[in-house]
């Protein structure tokens, strides 16, 4: 996969709180306290978003 299209671009870097709750309700994940996403955003698995 090329890493740089003409509608996305992948961010390989941890996305903020509040950036990782928000992309979550717009994916249709369920909604998480802060706290939570925390937990899960600095989880063992890798993070990538793609913007």
């Amino acid at each position: 996969m090329n890493a740089s299209t003409n509608h996305y671009r992948l961010v390989a870097e941890t996305p903020t709180v509040e950036t990782y709750l928000r992309l979550r309700v717009a994916s249709g994940l369920s909604v998480k306290t802060p706290e939570a996403a925390r937990v899960g955003r600095d989880g063992p698995l890798p993070v990538i978003e793609v913007a």
